[in-house]
């Protein structure tokens, strides 16, 4: 049986990973386990990531059926532990704050709302193997599609580079962030396609136009497989990517961009 994980389990792997003392500033502690530059674009990228990832669970146990109390509780936790990535924390030596932050006080309240997270929210933990695949497909899509033009549209075609680009940097620098923040970056993909697809271009308007909308839908599809995502759907040969899109832009819908007024 395949290895299921959920955010709340990820943010406390999170946490566990960083519960080192170190009496270095936490910028600097932070970025070398990021292995990147203090305060450089790709530090700033990553801490981004984890306040949102935290943001996002803080969403998902709005659904979850808990007393208000405890989900007042567990709130606080989260909130409790984004402060080891603060400027307080950037600032200290980790030993002072940040690892107080991410230690068993906030790590452990986290790892019990896996279970009924999991209920909302859940996805498949990926292999080495799995992981390289999935890259190898999408960046044979973008090195497909940088050569391609799209008239008119050649702005959809770019918004789909940027969001595999996105996923590019979430799969190889944020790996140990978890497979399903990784694979939330594909709505960025998912959304420009329906952008494509609903502008109807004609093949005298843009005549790469529907050789592109069948190039991202065939790798979309192959991604999916491979990372087991509705493993059911596609089993059956009829995977959609509508009905994945859907899926993956209700769970951030605010973080949208403005290409599509309307889902349907």
């Amino acid at each position: 049986m395949t290895e299921r994980t959920d955010p709340a389990r990820e943010l406390a792997e999170i946490c566990d990973r960083l519960n080192v003392d170190s009496k270095r500033p936490g910028a600097e502690f932070l970025a070398a386990q990021f292995d990147v530059e203090p305060w450089s674009r790709e530090f700033y990228q990553i801490i981004f990531c984890i306040l949102e990832r935290a943001d996002f669970l803080k969403r998902v146990l709005g659904a979850v059926d808990y007393d208000e109390d405890f989900r007042a509780e567990a709130i606080t936790h989260i909130e409790d532990m984004k402060l080891a990535f603060s400027q307080s924390a950037f600032g200290n030596a980790w030993s002072h704050v940040g690892i107080k932050k991410v230690g068993p006080l906030n790590a452990q309240p986290l790892k019990m709302l896996s279970p009924a997270v999991r209920r909302e929210v859940a996805y498949p933990k990926l292999s080495a193997e799995e992981i390289s695949e999935v890259l190898a497909e999408t960046e044979q899509l973008e090195r497909w599609l940088s050569e391609q033009q799209l008239a008119e549209h050649d702005f959809i075609r770019q918004a789909i580079l940027d969001g595999l680009a996105h996923f590019k940097f979430r799969m190889l620098r944020l790996n140990w962030l978890g497979w399903g923040y990784a694979t939330e970056s594909l709505r960025e993909v998912i959304a420009a396609y329906f952008a494509l697809e609903r502008t109807g271009p004609t093949a005298a308007d843009s005549p790469n136009a529907e050789a592109v909308l069948r190039k991202v839908e065939e790798t979309m599809k192959s991604v999916f497989k491979k990372t087991k995502v509705v493993t059911d759907v596609v089993s059956a040969g009829d995977i959609m990517l509508r009905g994945y899109g859907a899926l993956m832009l209700t769970w951030q819908s605010g973080q949208i961009a403005g290409l599509l007024p309307h889902l349907p």
